[in-house]
């Protein structure tokens, strides 16, 4: 990587393609039985009862798993995560910069990335930066943010100059639910559960939470069932305009304060700002 001035690595890391991981969870499902229904708009009340197109549907318990969908209120935040990714990439390229093992990366800056070597010799790359939206609604415009995704092409031309002669072929983006401290929560009534806030960890989180949620529904004592997320409650957001400002604000700076260490090669001033903002 170019500039580096250090690095650490952790071996506890893996990768999957999103896509083929929720088509074999579907045929699996459906191999057992569940009833899959999509584009299929379905209103959850806080006592759990559910209703489709004004019909009501009986069910002995229901959860609701649906992450940053859960939108436009103050329990917990939609951000956007973008992501680009460049053509298949030449052995050459590989032979200078590395990544043999296909590794994970990314860099310790304030405004959040991430990368990989993919399975077809692409490099994917994403990370966080578009405006959060008003009244905590999600954005399908945001997933598609050019300025985001232009930043994004930068910083991996910055990272390997030898991109700037390979085309970037793919961009796109999805949101993630933030909760006020940031941390994710389960809560299950006997009838009704709920569970999110993963900050975009969600391939494990979500797995694990899921394992925990149906420990609680089969009323077994296990260490799953007990761990921290179960029944944690998290403070609200504020409300609007004070989360609208404060959000933005914090992501804006997050920017700044890279610029800020960028130029004065030391920790930034701006980023313990940030930290006592969230």
């Amino acid at each position: 990587m170019s500039k580096a001035i250090g690095s650490s690595f952790n071996p506890d890391c893996a990768t999957i393609n999103p896509t083929q991981l929720v088509v074999a969870l579907a045929k699996s499902l459906a191999k057992r039985g569940v009833h899959i229904f999509e584009n299929t708009f379905a209103d959850v009340s806080t006592q759990g009862n559910v209703s489709v197109k004004g019909k009501s549907i009986e069910a002995k318990y229901v959860v609701r798993a649906i992450e940053a969908y859960h939108e436009k209120n103050r329990e917990q935040i939609p951000i956007y995560s973008l992501m680009i990714a460049t053509e298949p990439l030449p052995e050459e390229f590989w032979s200078k910069y590395g990544l043999r093992g296909r590794e994970t990366f990314h860099e310790n800056r304030h405004l959040v990335t991430y990368a990989q070597r993919t399975s077809d010799d692409r490099i994917a790359m994403g990370g966080r930066g578009a405006p959060y939206k008003w009244g905590s609604a999600r954005s399908n415009k945001s997933e598609q943010h050019a300025k985001i995704h232009k930043k994004l092409r930068e910083t991996a031309i910055q990272w390997f100059p030898d991109l700037r002669n390979y085309q970037f072929t793919h961009a796109w983006g999805g949101a993630v639910a933030i909760k006020r401290d940031w941390a994710p929560y389960l809560n299950w009534d006997g009838h009704f559960g709920s569970f999110g806030g993963y900050v975009g960890d969600g391939v494990t989180l979500s797995y694990l939470a899921a394992n925990s949620m149906a420990d609680l529904i089969l009323d077994k004592k296990t260490i799953r069932a007990t761990l921290p997320y179960v029944g944690w409650k998290s403070a609200k957001w504020e409300p609007e305009p004070l989360r609208w400002l404060g959000v933005n604000l914090g992501i804006k700076l997050s920017a700044i304060a890279d610029i800020e260490e960028r130029i004065t090669k030391r920790p930034s001033f701006v980023g313990k700002l940030i930290e006592k903002l969230f």
